[in-house]
């Protein structure tokens, strides 16, 4: 029996109907309409600041980077004008 035929013949596996939802209640335990509480911060304040500063000096780097490349087309646009109009006359 070959192996494409041995997977065709196998039975498709079930989940099992018996697990418990991993999904967390929409509303609290002791008042049905009120929503439940939010996690708690996964981050310290000092983490977030990090995060900030880091956000920060990646912003003004990329900026930085997006003027020069802006300034290099320019420079290399109108050299290649200027030589295309260099050609023609």
């Amino acid at each position: 029996m070959s192996q494409q035929t041995a997977i065709m013949e196998r039975e498709p596996i079930e989940a099992p109907t018996d697990a418990e939802p991993t999904v967390p209640p929409l509303h609290g335990p002791d008042d049905p309409d009120r929503p439940a509480a939010a996690p708690a911060d996964p981050f310290h304040r000092d983490d977030l600041a990090l995060f900030d500063a880091d956000d920060t000096s990646a912003g003004s780097h990329i900026g930085k980077m997006l003027a020069f490349f802006f300034l290099y087309t320019v420079i290399v646009m109108t050299i290649v004008a200027w030589w295309t109009l260099a050609a023609i006359d």
